[in-house]
């Protein structure tokens, strides 16, 4: 347990240990534990990707029909790794509250954090009470720095202050904490402080020029870290303002609202600021934003191959604290996610771990909220349309349904009717699609096909494509000709409407298609298919996701119609693109690959086919869970062929 005041420096100790093991090949986990809800998901989502925990087993523990602790260490006990991986819980400040069972204490050994030889742990957390981690815990206390090295932290990032040899005192007064020294030194090094000597800056503090000491606290004496981190960052915001940079402290403000992770620049980029925050103009949110990270309030940096800026958690939990009017900086936090949502394409691979950011600071402002609008509900619920969109083609249903779930609790004031309720549920049917469950989905299509006729109109797009998908169920169902009628009515709306050559319209006729297979019809079928495909070309690239998904129906057609030769060497070209953009257990590759098993075994590859076979069916376990219909069919193919 590494433990300490925050800003004594813990995380960048976790970070490094953990950049040093991943580079030696062990597997990293890392997880904000400052919030159950996504520690939860986070390691269950890691239980199914690393551990081979099936998706049912993590769907009931999601729902808390499972002990969701259990699941993971059970998993982790179980696997052999050729080497112990690291789990690091970041931020565990209220550790009974996050990493305890429920009516339990983290000294029972039962919760997240467990005596075990499968996993080394490492815990940050400001909690230096032994009795809150039991025996079973060594605790690291991550002291401030001493006298010398503080000192030489602030002279190294203000090499030009006239008088180096005052850097021990201020280094005294900040207490020795890293952080406060680093936001100290990084003001009094940059161009144009207002208070540019070791000297001044300490007169500045001592002075509290903006009211930041609590009352019976003094220079040196009865200051906490959040005070001594506060008094800092407001010294520099105190000084931009006077420089002119006005926009710097609405900025900090605003950024402080969002999670911990890095905001992507998409999110923040200056022409979005300047139409969001008051009196901005573009450059000045350019100037904000390289004033800000002058002064080390803000870092940019890159995660997960996103660039974007940070704010350490104790700057940002102390700006929160002292916002007035936070709900006004949420609005504007909120509005400039939701803008990011609108403008990217979930259809796009490689803007996918942009998305997986946005999630996370969506469900942190979905619970960050305070009393929303009925405008903010909407923009909450737009958002998570969006984001739901991307984890459902990424193949990450279970996260999909979590954010659905807690999306729908926070924009439950909205009317019944309302639009973006609507999708927002229409969303959340397509993931209990994808995830089997198949008479809640249906239910819920019809309910809100019922209410966007009524609302939107019978031949409005939303309307028309929550009757095509409810269509795509019934087909699953086995109702194909309800699936056949709905099909047919939407299609001949969106060619009135939309025109044949429309992306929705595009997409009904592939799905007709695919009933066309199912019913035997493959001629229909294929020169459906090869139509569709014609104009996607045009106006797709070859290895975007829709295209592979229709090259994939046309291989099954050409098997219907006995060319198994063409079908088998369509699918393995659809399969290499899946593997490389979608990776090997993502739904639509599995898809792809069970249909390659059932060709080869059709072409007398029959050993072949059953590596094929057991191949897909280890993927749909892992992601889909053993009974989930599609791993079914999986299971009764490999029986099938098995079966002397």
């Amino acid at each position: 347990m590494l433990v300490g005041l925050g800003g004594s420096g813990k995380t960048t100790i976790a970070l490094r240990l953990a950049a040093d093991l991943a580079e030696a090949g062990h597997l990293v986990w890392w997880a904000d534990a400052s919030d159950q809800a996504q520690l939860t998901s986070l390691l269950l989502q890691a239980a199914q990707d690393d551990l081979d925990v099936p998706d049912g087993l993590v769907k009931e523990a999601l729902m808390g029909k499972r002990n969701a602790c259990d699941v993971f260490w059970k998993a982790l006990e179980r696997k052999d790794l050729s080497a112990p991986p690291l789990l690091v819980l970041d931020n565990a400040d209220d550790p009974q509250q996050t990493l305890a069972l429920t009516d339990g204490r983290v000294a029972d050994g039962n919760g997240w954090v467990r005596a075990t030889r499968a996993c080394m742990i490492v815990v940050t957390s400001r909690d230096r009470d032994y009795r809150t981690w039991g025996p079973l815990c060594r605790l690291h206390d991550v002291e401030r720095l001493v006298q010398d090295a503080a000192a030489d932290v602030l002279r190294d990032l203000a090499p030009r202050a006239s008088d180096p040899r005052c850097a021990d005192d201020l280094a005294r007064d900040l207490h020795h904490l890293p952080l406060a020294l680093h936001l100290a030194g990084s003001y009094i090094g940059s161009s144009h402080a207002r208070y540019d000597t070791f000297t001044s800056y300490r007169q500045a503090l001592a002075s509290d020029l903006l009211g930041t000491l609590s009352r019976g606290s003094r220079l040196g004496h009865n200051v906490s870290d959040r005070e001594l981190v506060s008094r800092t960052w407001q010294l520099s915001l105190e000084t931009l303002e006077r420089q002119g940079v006005k926009t710097a402290t609405t900025l900090i403000r605003v950024l402080a609202q969002f999670g911990g992770h890095t905001i992507p620049e998409i999110v923040i980029a200056p022409e979005s600021l300047a139409g969001q925050l008051p009196r901005c103009t573009i450059d000045d949110a350019i100037s904000a934003r390289a004033a800000l990270r002058r002064v080390s309030v803000i870092d940019f940096i890159e995660e997960e191959n996103v660039s974007g800026m940070r704010l350490h958690p104790v700057v940002a939990e102390t700006i929160r604290a002292s916002t007035p009017k936070a709900a006004h900086a949420q609005s504007k936090a909120l509005t400039l996610l939701h803008t990011a949502s609108q403008t990217l394409d979930a259809e796009r691979p490689d803007q996918w771990p942009v998305w997986a950011l946005l999630d996370r600071h969506l469900r942190v402002l979905l619970e960050r909220m305070e009393s929303p609008d009925r405008r903010q509900l909407r923009l909450m619920a737009e958002a998570a349309t969006g984001v739901m969109r991307m984890l459902k083609l990424s193949g990450s249903f279970l996260a999909a349904h979590q954010l659905a779930e807690r999306a729908l609790a926070a924009t439950a004031r909205l009317p019944k009717a309302d639009p973006a309720l609507l999708s927002l549920q229409h969303g959340h049917a397509t993931i209990l699609h994808r995830l089997g469950e198949y008479e809640r989905a249906e239910q819920l299509y019809r309910k809100v096909a019922v209410a966007q006729r009524r609302t939107l109109g019978a031949e409005h797009k939303a309307t028309l494509w929550t009757l095509r998908n409810l269509a795509s169920l019934l087909v699953d169902r086995g109702a194909h000709a309800e699936a056949e009628r709905f099909y047919r009515q939407v299609l001949q709306a969106q060619q009135l409407r939309l025109g044949n050559d429309d992306p929705d319209t595009l997409w009904t006729q592939h799905s007709l298609a695919v009933l066309q297979s199912t019913q035997g019809e493959y001629a229909s079928a294929r020169r459906l298919l090869e139509y569709v495909l014609a104009i996607r070309g045009d106006a797709l690239p070859p290895d975007h996701p829709d295209t592979l998904w229709t090259r994939h129906s046309l291989a099954v057609a050409l098997a219907g119609q006995g060319d198994h030769a063409s079908a088998a060497q369509l699918c393995e070209q659809v399969l290499d693109a899946q593997l490389r953009l979608l990776g090997p257990d993502h739904p639509a590759t599995l898809r792809t690959r069970h249909t390659l098993a059932t060709l080869l075994c059709h072409r007398g590859e029959t050993e072949r086919g059953r590596h094929e076979l057991k191949t897909t069916l280890a993927g749909r376990l892992r992601a889909l869970g053993r009974t989930h219909p599609e791993t079914l069919r999986t299971q009764r193919d490999l029986d099938d062929l098995l079966r002397p």
